[in-house]
Order: C-alpha cells, then structure tokens, then sequence
C-alpha cells in the first residue's frame, strides 16, 4: 500500500484484530503542514506561496481518513482549523489591544476565541469527507480491500467522486462560514490565490466558493491517491489531481490574453487619495480641521502632477477613504462648505467617507442613527448620492449584546453605528468644462442636509455611471457586490481604513479578497484606503495601480473601463 495507517474495525464491521492506534506524530506533523501552509498560502507580508494553501484541505482530509474513531476525527480536524485560523487571523490582536485597549491577557485569548469558532466549520467539513470515503466504501487503511478493482474503474467511480463532494464539502462550509452569525469569510481557500490573477479567472464562472471548492478537490484528491489501495491507483489520481490544478492557471493564462470585451460606456478616470491619518487621532476634535486640509492638499498635489502629464485634464471621480472626514457632515457648515467649493472649483467629483445622522425611532421616541456613509458630491459641490454601510462589523463598528459587554466600548472608539438598508448604486456624472466652476456652487455656509440626487448644473445624462459601493470589509462577502451589480453598477467603489490591522498580513488579505469581488462581478473597482493598500483593479482582477507601502500618504492616477 502506497499508505498505511489503522482504523477502528468497529466503525467498518470487521469483527477481528484491531490495529493498533498511531501515535501523535503524524497527527502533530499534518496540523502543522496545513497551519504553516495556510498561513504561506493566504497573502501576507512575509513571504506568499498560494499553492501552499492546498495544504491545509489535503491536511484536513487526511487527518479525517486516518483518525481511528469519529470523535477523534472531528477533535484532530478541529484542532488543525484552530491552529490554521490562529496563524491566518494572529492580526485580530492587533485591534483588540491598540484599539480596544485590552491587555494582551485578554487580546490574544480573544483572538483565539474567534478562531476556535472558526475552527468549527474545518471540523465539520473534515468529519464530512470522513464519512463520503466510507459512504463510496473506499478502502480503509489497515484493512484488505472486499474486491478487486482496476486502476482507473476505482478512480472514476470511487476516488474521484468522493473527492469532488469532500471539495464541495469543504467550500459549503466555507458558505456557511460567510452567512451564519453576520459570517466571516476571510480565509477562504480561493482568495489565497487572488493576487495572482491566473489563478482565479475560473471564478469568473464558479464565484469565489465555487473556485474554492475546484481547488479543494483537487487537494482531497491528492490526499486520497496516498490512501489508495495499490500503486497504480495512487498513481492515478495524484496525477488526475495534478493535472486539474493546473488547468486553472491554464485557463487563466488564456482568458487573460484576451482583451476586454468592449463597452459603450465611457472610461473612467479617478484619483485615489491615501491619507494616512493616525487611527487613534483622527476623531479629536481639534484634529478634525488639519485632517480635512491634509486630504485638500493631497488632492490638489495629486490633480496637479497628473495635470502635467494630461494637460486640460482632471480626473472624473476624486476617491477618499473610508470615514476621512471624521466630522457630521450634515452639521458642520464651516468644513462642509470647504468641501462643496473644492468640489465645485476643481470640477470634480468627490467621494468620502464620513459619519452620516438621520432621524430615527427607538421604542416609539425619535433618535438619531448614526451610518457609515460615503458622500458622493456631484462637479458643483452638491450631494448626487449617499451609500450607508450595510454589514457592520462585530465588535468593530457595533457591540453584540452591548449591556453584557460594556468593557469592549473602546473598540468602537465610542461609535455605534446602525446599518444602512439600500444597495441602489450612486450615479457619477462624468463632468464637463465649464468657464466659470464655482458659477452653480453652494455658498460655503451652506450646510449638507440636503438629499436630493440632481444637481444645478446637470452634465450630459448619458455619461453617468452607475457607481456600487462597497464600504471597509463588505468587499469580502460576495453576495454584496452581487447585489451591487444586479441593480446595474458598472463600476465599483471600496473605501477603507485597515490602519487598525497594523503592519500585518490583514491589509494584504482584505486586497485579496476585494480582487476575488472584481473576478467574480467582472466589474473594476477604485479602491481607497486610509493606510493601504490603495489600489485600481481591472474587471479580471489586475493591479493596474497599486501602492505597495503601507503607512504611507500618497495619491494614485487610474483609468478604469466601466463594464
């Protein structure tokens, strides 16, 4: 046998010998092959290696297969998706103690909390390849086969199909992982291979889960031709395995080559602004005048080199950050006005995060819900639309069950926001010339209470853009930017601020998986972010502009083709 290892005869009706149970190396050994591969296989700063995130549904499925009990099958895959999720998540103590404030004591057991639960659905998923290896009776470790069978009839009737439902396996927890309890899909197998763009073009096909569950298979498949009964059959599906991995980045190459298909709607220039405010300052009031000034002038400094290089020519959409205004825009008329006539004198339009207040009621009496907002200011310096956050994050923008857990307070620096509830995309009016730009602006006193979606001065109707957005980390979920895309967004829109992740792999990791959004939808997205990385992505996941620094203030240029 190409693999030996004992089983419980118990669980197969073997009345006779038992084998003797392994010891815990080789359990030891495949936790920390798929931990060490998950962690090289998903982006980081270190160093990246996607393939290597085969490793941990290959270390899953073996250790499900070789474990002689169901119980210790279910506890040793449990304990590798606790070790794979603490070496990929290690950043979630980052914003529990420089943000929340908490000491390590409490960080890191927090932290490990969250990858405990998230170890769950490994566990599930490796007790379910366990039981589709008996349920297509294949050969058990340790044990004569009941028949004899050829190479390749095994492997197209028995290895291969149980292979293909363990990777579909693996991938419906990975949905499950995304949906239940708000969902966290962080780690998904496919995003480690976002950033190389080869590799995920199939997801133009399948979606995220569905690219993960292609490589999952072709990981179980590999893990299973070590267990075959002979050689031959060994041989066979390492090699089948072998061969379908590489199809993927085949059929990428090829999809690649090709160019764009063609789209009536004009290209988009844009003008990403990367401020690189410190997260613990920004929401002092006496830092709310010196924030907005540092973005004016990043913004006239980035609009004047590109005016060098296209003369007469300024960019179309002028994208900050996720919350770079950290004041209410609605109720402060000094510094909105600012913004209306830098808009309006630029001719550009401009688009910020900032906190957003509407009246709301609570138990029959008015409140005031405060909203992750981006505004979306129109060439004349008027509102042409507002996008509200939809998925806030837990423990990061809301407190569950905030009575029972006041201590975390900090986490939120004191904000609890209310979801928005509209995924209708913005529309951006591609601006036209005009001899006197502050003709139609609003007068700097002028407060933004005003929600209305037209503008005085009223460009060319067929030059808007539908404009999707997805704020911070609704970029991971792939429903979201499905949703944008069915309500017609041909172009989309990612503001963030992941300076509270520090310099660890969790801004790598975000841009991954805001990459995997533009495969999937075959949509662009502008992507702007407080500290990095500030990038434009084409509607096959390129980086046609990338800021490759984190912690650092710059300006990116990017023509982006509406699809």
């Amino acid at each position: 046998m190409p693999f030996v290892s004992p089983s419980s005869s118990a669980e197969h009706g073997d009345a006779q010998a038992r084998p003797t149970t392994p010891g815990h190396w080789p359990t030891f050994l495949l936790v920390v092959v798929g931990a060490l591969g998950l962690f090289i296989g998903q982006p980081n700063q270190l160093f990246h290696l996607p393939i290597l995130a085969l490793c941990f549904p290959f270390s899953l499925y073996l250790l499900s297969a070789l474990a002689p009990t169901d119980t210790s099958a279910f506890l040793r895959c449990w304990l590798l998706g606790l070790a794979g999720n603490t070496a990929g998540l290690y950043w979630l103590v980052n914003p529990l103690h420089d943000v929340g404030g908490l000491g390590y004591e409490l960080a890191v057991p927090g932290a490990m909390l969250m990858s405990g639960y998230l170890a769950c659905y490994a566990a599930f998923a490796g007790f379910g390849m366990r039981r589709l290896r008996r349920l297509f009776s294949l050969p058990i470790p340790g044990f004569a086969p009941d028949s004899a069978r050829s190479a390749t009839a095994s492997l197209l009737q028995r290895l291969a199909p149980s292979s293909l439902l363990a990777g579909l396996a693996y991938a419906g927890f990975e949905v499950l992982c995304g949906t239940l309890f708000t969902g966290f899909p962080w780690l998904s197998l496919s995003s480690a291979f976002a950033l190389r763009p080869a590799w995920v073009q199939a997801a133009s096909i399948t979606g995220g889960y569905g690219l993960s569950a292609c490589f999952a298979f072709c990981a179980c498949l590999g893990a299973a031709a070590l267990l075959a009964r002979t050689r031959s059959e060994s041989a066979c599906a390492a090699l089948l395995a072998l061969v379908l991995t590489a199809a993927l980045p085949a059929y990428g190459g090829i999809r690649l080559s090709r160019p764009l298909p063609e789209s009536a709607t004009p290209p988009v220039s844009v003008l990403m602004v990367q401020g690189n405010i410190d997260q613990n300052q920004k929401w002092l009031p006496e830092f709310q005048e010196a924030t907005l000034e540092h973005y004016l002038s990043l913004s006239k400094k980035g609009m004047g080199l590109q005016g060098e290089s296209l003369p007469d020519k300024r960019p179309d959409l002028l994208l900050w950050p996720e919350t770079a205004m950290p004041f209410y825009f609605q109720a402060q008329p000094e510094l909105t006005g600012r913004l209306r006539r830098f808009a309006a004198f630029h001719n550009v339009n401009l688009a910020f995060g900032s906190l957003g207040v509407e009246t709301g009621r609570l138990d029959g009496q008015p409140v005031n819900l405060l909203h992750n907002r981006l505004f979306l200011l129109s060439a004349s310096g008027m509102i042409s639309g507002i996008y509200d956050k939809q998925h806030l994050v837990p423990f990061g923008e809301y407190i569950p069950f905030a009575s029972s857990l006041a201590f975390l307070r900090n986490i939120t620096q004191g904000l609890d926001f209310t979801p928005g509830s509209t995924v209708r995309p913005l529309s951006l009016a591609l601006p036209e010339v005009r001899p006197d730009p502050l003709a139609d602006a609003p007068h700097p006193s002028q407060t933004g209470n005003e929600t209305g979606v037209s503008t005085p001065f009223d460009p060319v109707r067929e030059r808007r853009i539908p404009l999707g957005v997805l704020i911070c980390y609704e970029a991971i979920f792939p429903y979201m930017a499905q949703d944008r895309v069915a309500e017609g967004a041909e172009l989309l829109v990612n503001v963030s601020n992941d300076g509270w992740c520090g310099r660890t792999s969790a801004p790598l990791q975000h841009l991954g998986l805001t990459a995997m959004r533009a495969v999937e939808q075959a949509r662009p997205i502008a992507r702007a972010t407080n500290t990095g990385y500030t990038t434009a992505i084409d509607s096959r996941g390129r980086l046609t502009v990338l800021g490759e620094r984190l912690f650092t203030e710059n300006t990116y240029f990017a023509i982006l083709q509406p699809s």
